[in-house]
């Protein structure tokens, strides 16, 4: 075939200009992603459901219409989606398990025919957690994905699979979800821009009202700014008749980034709100923000976390299980397999074990517990314009160094099966479950929460060439300024630039 090897110079929004001026055809872009899929799959493992035909023909179509139709930004570029919510009728969809292995999806949801409406030629599935349950991407269905950057280390999770795709240039922006951090996690871990947005901000329909109550939402990974907020503004909706509702910006999230960013007061910390050790590396990148902060005229000022930490991580596991446990309970009557039988992970057997003796009751209490947390951050907000942190609480680890161990697995099995709801929340287990599940990254859950927008900025490396990245965490409904400083650190510190050693391969 004849390469577009000019194809990683650009983000997406820049190879969807080539298209338009017929400088490349979204075939010869679609051939050149498959290439480099190709090359890096075995080391990477970032594609694990591959729908080329289908990104052929939408490539071929793309070719045949009209080219120079503005309302497709993101014409021709290609484009992957991940294992999770986002269902495209007639192609399989597994969530990261083997128990949905065949399981076809019935219909298109609404945030994937907006990807489709930007002109996007979405040809694959990438990987992701079971069912997106933990911060690391190392399925059992389908095997870890490796950090581009260094494939002994993990891309982080649960959106790992599109994460190190972009990473590793095979596309310049891919769909990503988050519920606890898995936008922001792999975008720390790989280099990238990753931006959560409010809740309400982009739809679950018509598969749901919501995801997670709520805490879940999807977007993408991207290389550039611009790329995040072009396609924020393809896929965001604000509609009645919905569980949430959010009040759409008067200008395009494309169109603010071009204007400057006001002076902001930032508050900053590094310290765990869950009292675990946080690396010197972690540190370090929060320092190295606060000082380019600085630099650009804003007020950065050391804080207390905003939240009680004890809440927030008995609010977030009380999530997770109950959450697990509903998923389970659907896909054991979906396959007409037991939970006992299904073909799934320890860890998520766990989590639904702990779901299932959970009480209705406490789940809507501490449920109430995230609208406290979103009133004590209005008042945080009050004082100050955005919340700095460390995106992780560990820099990138290798891969399998964050797998339970299996003495904790039957430590929690045997706790789950004796124990009641008090004893499971007891001061005691929730210490363990911070430091084991909660330590690698605990910064990032209050925003699923709380439903405000964080984003995750690559601008610190670690001494042994690994990306860690900063988090932002702005007022509800609040994404134009983090767009805009985003964009404001971009031109300060680029790191469009910076690519991994894989990229030689091309």
């Amino acid at each position: 075939m004849n390469r577009f090897k000019e194809y990683d110079l650009y983000d997406g929004l820049g190879l969807a200009e080539l298209v338009k001026r017929r400088e490349v055809s979204a075939l010869e872009l679609f051939d050149e992603a498959v290439y480099r899929y190709q090359r890096t799959h075995a080391s990477v493992n970032a594609i694990v459901i591959p729908l080329l035909e289908l990104g052929r023909q939408q490539a071929k179509t793309l070719d045949a219409g009209d080219k120079c139709n503005k309302q497709n930004p993101f014409i021709g570029v290609p484009f992957l989606v991940k294992n999770l919510l986002t269902d495209i009728a007639g192609t399989e969809i597994t969530r990261g398990s083997a128990a949905l292995k065949g399981n076809i999806c019935r219909q298109t949801s609404d945030v994937a025919n907006r990807y489709l409406k930007a002109g996007v030629t979405i040809f694959g599935r990438t990987n992701c957690s079971e069912l997106g349950l933990t911060g690391f991407t190392e399925p059992t269905a389908y095997g870890p994905t490796t950090n581009p950057w260094q494939k002994t280390y993990g891309a982080g999770g649960s959106s790992g699979g599109s994460a190190a795709a972009v990473a590793a240039r095979i596309v310049p922006l891919a769909g990503a979800s988050d519920g606890g951090g898995s936008i922001r996690i792999p975008a720390a871990h790989c280099g990238l821009f990753g931006l959560k947005p409010s809740r309400g901000r982009t739809p679950a329909t018509p598969l749901a009202t919501d995801h997670w109550d709520g805490a879940a939402i999807e977007h993408v990974v991207t290389l550039s700014v611009r790329d995040s907020a072009a396609m924020l503004d393809q896929i965001s909706v604000a509609k009645s008749g919905v569980a949430h509702t959010i009040v759409p910006p008067k200008t395009r999230f494309a169109d603010i980034i071009k204007k400057p960013v006001r002076s902001l007061k930032i508050g900053f910390t590094y310290q765990s709100p869950v009292d675990t050790a946080v690396d010197f590396e972690c540190i370090n990148a929060a320092q190295h923000a606060a000082k380019i902060l600085a630099q650009l005229g804003h007020k950065v000022e050391e804080v207390t976390f905003p939240v009680d930490g004890n809440q927030l991580a008995k609010a977030f596991f009380m999530l997770y299980y109950g959450q697990a446990a509903a998923e389970l309970s659907a896909i054991s009557t979906q396959t007409n397999v037991p939970i006992t039988r299904l073909d799934i992970e320890d860890i998520t057997y766990l989590f639904g074990l702990m779901g299932r003796k959970l009480s209705a009751s406490s789940y809507i209490s501490f449920k109430q517990s995230w609208h406290d947390m979103a009133q004590q951050m209005e008042q945080f907000h009050r004082q100050y314009d955005l919340l700095l942190t460390p995106t992780l609480g560990k820099a990138p680890k290798q891969i399998g160094e964050l797998q339970p161990k299996f003495t904790q697995l039957l430590q929690s099995q045997l706790l789950a099966r004796l124990g009641s709801t008090k004893l499971i929340f007891s001061q005691l287990h929730m210490k363990r479950l911070a430091k084991t599940g909660l330590s690698p990254y605990p910064f990032t859950q209050l925003a699923n929460l709380t439903g405000q927008p964080a984003m995750s900025v690559p601008l610190y490396w670690t001494a042994n060439n690994l990306p860690c990245g900063v988090q932002f965490v702005a007022p509800m409904g609040d994404e134009a300024t983090l767009f805009q400083l985003a964009k404001q650190l971009e031109e300060a510190e680029p790191w469009f630039d910076k690519r991994p050693a894989i990229c030689a391969e091309y």
